[in-house]
C-alpha cells in the first residue's frame, strides 16, 4: 500500500462489504509494515469494536494510546502511557503531550500508521453520546501535528458519513473500495486449494461462483462445505448436486454473517420492504423494476419512500443494478437465506421491523 499520499495529512479509507478482507489487510499491515517501509512506518491496529463500551473522551484516548504503545513495542520502540486519571483529567494534554510527545522523540522521524477497523462504531459512540463529536475535530488535529497517520477501515457505510461534524474528517480522505473477487479470481478460489484431491465440474463451479456472488468469504463458506460433503462421499469429481448440499449447509450453519444485511439494527423498514419483494419476486437471479418492487408495496397496502433506501443498498454493494435494467442481489446466497426464513413478504419485512424496535 502506497502511504505518501497519507504523509501529506490525508486519511486512507479502506471500504467494502463485511468479509471482504479489510481487516485481514490490516493484520497483514500490522505484521509487515515496518519492513516494507525500512521501518518508515510502524503500524498500530485498533479494533474500535472492542472500546464500544468507553463512556468519555478521556477513556477513548487512553485506550488507543495503549494498543499504539502494545504494538510500538513489537518494533522495538518503548513509549509510557500516562495514567488513566491523566486522561480523565485532561485527555488532549495526556494523549499529545505526555504521550505522542515523547513518541516524537523517541521515533526519530520516522511515523505511526494508526488503522482504526470497524470505524462505524465511532459514528454510534458519538450518537449515543459517549464521545463528543469534537473528537473528530481533535483527530483532524493530530493528523497534521502529529506523528500519526490514519487508515481507517470499515463497511461501505462510511460513504455516508461524510455530512455535518463529519466533513472536518473526510474531506481529507483518499478512499480505497475492496470489492468483490473477479470470476477468474472466484474460480481459482474454488479449484487451486483442492486440486491435488478432487476437481470440480463445470457446471458446478458456475453454480458456485453465481450462488455466492463472487464474494470472497461467501465462497469459502460454500467450499468449506463442500469439502465436507465430498468427504462423506469420497467422489474424485464434484457435481452440482453435491454443490446444491453444500449450499444449503452454508444457509443452516453461516445465518449471522449471511443475514447481516437484514438482521443489523440500521436495516430500515423500507430497506427491508425492498429486499423482501425482491427476494420473492426474482426467479433465478432474474433482475426486478423499481416500478413492481413499488407496485408490490403499494398492493400490500405499505406507503414506503423506497428511493433512499434502493440508494443504500446499491451503495452497501447488497443490490446491483443489472445491465438490462431493475435491481437484483449482489449475493444470491442472501437472496436463499431470505426465502429459507420466510422473509420473502412484505408482512415478513413489516413483523421483523417492528420487532426490531
Amino acid at each position: 500500500m502506497n502511504l505518501a499520499r497519507s504523509a501529506g495529512n490525508n486519511i486512507l479509507v479502506l471500504r467494502g462489504q463485511r468479509r471482504t478482507g479489510k481487516t485481514s489487510v490490516l493484520l497483514r499491515l500490522r505484521d509487515t509494515l515496518a519492513t516494507m517501509s525500512k521501518g518508515r512506518f510502524l503500524p498500530a491496529f485498533v479494533d474500535l469494536q472492542g472500546l464500544s463500551m468507553i463512556r468519555t473522551e478521556g477513556q477513548f484516548l487512553f485506550q488507543i494510546a495503549h494498543r499504539i504503545a502494545g504494538d510500538l513495542v513489537g518494533n522495538g520502540v518503548i513509549v509510557e502511557v500516562p495514567l488513566l486519571e491523566r486522561f480523565e483529567q485532561s485527555p488532549s494534554i495526556a494523549f499529545e503531550v505526555e504521550f505522542l510527545e515523547p513518541a516524537r522523540a523517541i521515533l526519530a522521524g520516522r511515523r505511526i500508521l494508526l488503522m482504526l477497523d470497524e470505524f462505524e462504531t465511532l459514528s454510534q459512540m458519538i450518537s449515543r453520546k459517549s464521545l463528543s463529536d469534537v473528537i473528530l475535530e481533535y483527530c483532524r488535529h493530530l493528523m497534521q501535528h502529529s506523528p500519526l497517520l490514519f487508515l481507517i477501515a470499515g463497511t461501505q457505510k462510511l460513504r455516508e458519513l461524510t455530512g455535518g461534524y463529519w466533513s472536518l474528517f473526510f474531506n481529507l480522505a483518499v478512499p480505497v473500495d475492496i470489492g468483490t473477487l473477479t470470476e477468474s479470481e472466484t474460480r481459482w478460489l474454488i479449484t487451486e486449494p483442492v486440486k491435488r484431491w478432487y476437481s470440480i465440474e463445470r457446471t458446478a463451479m458456475d453454480q458456485i461462483v453465481r450462488t455466492a456472488g463472487c464474494h470472497p468469504y461467501f465462497t469459502q463458506l460454500v467450499c468449506k462445505h463442500l469439502i465436507e460433503v465430498r468427504n462423506e462421499v469420497g467422489v474424485p469429481i464434484v457435481n452440482s448436486g453435491l454443490v446444491q448440499v453444500a449450499i444449503q449447509r452454508a444457509l443452516e450453519t453461516g445465518d449471522e454473517q449471511i443475514g447481516y444485511s437484514w438482521t443489523e439494527s440500521d436495516c430500515t423498514r423500507e430497506e427491508r420492504l425492498v429486499l423482501s419483494v425482491l427476494a420473492q419476486e426474482s426467479v433465478d437471479g432474474a433482475p426486478v423494476s423499481v416500478t413492481e418492487i413499488r407496485g408490490q408495496i403499494l398492493d400490500a397496502g405499505e406507503v414506503a419512500p423506497i428511493d433512499g433506501a434502493i440508494g443504500r443498498l446499491l451503495a452497501r454493494g447488497i443490490l446491483a443494478e443489472h445491465v438490462e435494467g431493475g435491481l437484483v442481489f449482489v449475493v444470491p446466497l442472501f437472496q436463499e437465506w431470505l426465502q429459507k426464513r420466510h422473509y420473502d413478504t412484505v408482512d415478513a419485512a413489516l413483523r421483523f421491523s417492528s420487532h426490531e424496535r
